[in-house]
């Protein structure tokens, strides 16, 4: 009976903490869907203003996904670090094309890079 108890009131706790956190995110008028994870604040932190939209941080991240595919399809017999040299190159000049007013950081777009290498379905296995 007591043990009962307690897992509807840990049920009930862990309900109530979910809810509580959802609040705090309407409350901050901030929408899950569209901060990709984090993504968008921590990497791509130089978008300002009107250039924070779904649409501009998609564009960004299918064009890093696409570079680095064709990267490490085309450039098999490189080292990782040319690899990622030759990617940041070419996804600079790719962003350009956005028409952005601030560029982003060769960092952020090292860190987009190292992500999309991490999600890359890997043939061999």
């Amino acid at each position: 009976m007591l043990q009962t108890v307690l897992e509807y009131s840990l049920i009930m706790l862990f309900a109530i903490g979910f809810v509580y956190f959802l609040y705090h995110i309407k409350e901050r008028n901030e929408n899950i869907d569209e901060n990709y994870f984090g993504i968008t604040y921590s990497i791509l932190d130089t978008l300002l203003g009107k250039e924070l939209t779904y649409e501009n941080v998609k564009n960004i991240l299918r064009i890093v996904s696409e570079t680095v595919n064709y990267v490490e399809i085309n450039m098999k017999e490189l080292d990782d670090q040319k690899k990622e040299e030759v990617a940041l190159s070419m996804i600079i000049e790719s962003v350009k094309k956005l028409d952005l007013r601030y560029p982003l950081s060769h960092n952020s777009i090292r860190y987009l890079i190292r992500l999309a290498c991490g999600f890359m379905i890997n043939p061999k296995k």
